[in-house]
């Protein structure tokens, strides 16, 4: 369970400007849940929360995967899958997507299926948004024919104010 802590790191990097209360406890709600761990997965199906400090992950299906004990990827689905960031004092950060793919070997995260990143006034929409936390490069658009990516900025962001950094 501790593998959603690192999917919800991904926020604490510049460009989702939000700190993580990483110490708080950590909840999760399912109808069903199957740890295999065999296959070092695990699945949360059914109106799934999960809930971390001032964070929340709604979604239809999660799962966790692993390699031994390190947790390699995470991946939410839904119709859309939704992950809300409030923290005090900031503006509030908001992730949608048929499915948000969290690939730690890779540092990466993926949004794909009718994908929305809202921050404060700003907002990304597309068929796939990608993030590369070690570039902190984030890729928006899919394949020709896929649609356009649509892209809102504040006032406040273009004159380099807070309003979405």
């Amino acid at each position: 369970m501790r593998g959603l802590l690192v999917l919800l790191a991904w926020f604490a990097a510049p460009v989702w400007a939000a700190d993580l209360d990483l110490a708080a406890p950590l909840e999760i709600e399912a109808d069903r849940v199957v740890l295999d761990e065999a296959a070092d997965v695990s699945e949360y199906r059914g109106s799934v929360r999960a809930v971390q400090g001032h964070t929340r992950l709604d979604a239809d299906t999660l799962r966790l995967y692993r390699q031994g004990e390190r947790l390699v990827r995470v991946v939410a689905e839904g119709n859309p899958a939704r992950l809300v960031k409030s923290p005090p004092g900031r503006p509030t950060l908001e992730a949608r997507a048929r499915t948000i793919d969290y690939r730690l070997d890779q540092a990466r995260v993926i949004l794909s299926g009718e994908a929305v990143l809202v921050q404060g006034g700003d907002r990304f929409e597309g068929p796939r948004i990608e993030y590369d936390l070690n570039a902190q490069r984030v890729v928006a658009g899919g394949a020709p024919g896929d649609g356009r990516v649509r892209v809102i900025l504040t006032p406040e962001t273009l004159q380099g104010g807070e309003g979405g950094e």
